[in-house]
């Protein structure tokens, strides 16, 4: 299913009824997976007719592939956490080396809150799934900096991995 932004064009905060059943902050956004018929009939449909919504289609979060050429960690993908909303990410990464010969596949999930701008991760990141054919490559979350989560990769000494690395985000108000 597609992503869409849906956006508060007022000072006020509305309800998104059952079954979205979410709520969008005065002149905030919320990035939500919907269908193109949740979209164009019923609840949000009437909201943004009404002028208090608006909706857009946002491209899927994908991180064009990441080059790692030996085992020194790589931000590979950061993540804008927005302010005042607990969030949780689910990431998918991919990694194979040029040669062909070997890969890896990557599930996580970690928790960030952004309070004030003060972006900090809630309990520890859960590795879902590892599948490697090298013990040594990695992905993970780092340390977030500033408003972003961020995903790190690992590859290995004198080989080149190509990494491609997909987010999906859960968000609270």
């Amino acid at each position: 299913m597609p992503l869409y932004r849906v956006s508060s064009t007022q000072n006020n905060t509305f309800a998104i009824p059952p079954p979205i059943g979410r709520v969008v902050g005065p002149r905030g956004s919320l990035d939500l997976v919907l269908t193109k018929s949740e979209v164009e009939e019923g609840p949000i449909a009437a909201l943004v007719a009404a002028g208090t919504l608006t909706v857009s289609e946002l491209a899927n979060p994908s991180v064009p592939e990441s080059i790692t050429t030996d085992a020194t960690p790589l931000v590979a993908s950061t993540i804008q956490i927005p302010l005042s909303q607990v969030v949780q990410i689910t990431v998918n990464v991919a990694a194979r080396n040029t040669a062909g010969s070997e890969g890896a596949s990557y599930v996580f999930i970690a928790t960030y809150r952004n309070d004030a701008g003060v972006v900090t991760q809630i309990g520890t990141t859960q590795q879902v799934v590892t599948h490697e054919d090298v013990a040594g490559w990695n992905a993970t979350f780092t340390t977030p900096l500033g408003s972003l989560a961020r995903v790190l990769v690992t590859g290995e000494a004198l080989k080149t991995i190509l990494w491609e690395v997909k987010y999906s985000l859960v968000a609270s108000l």
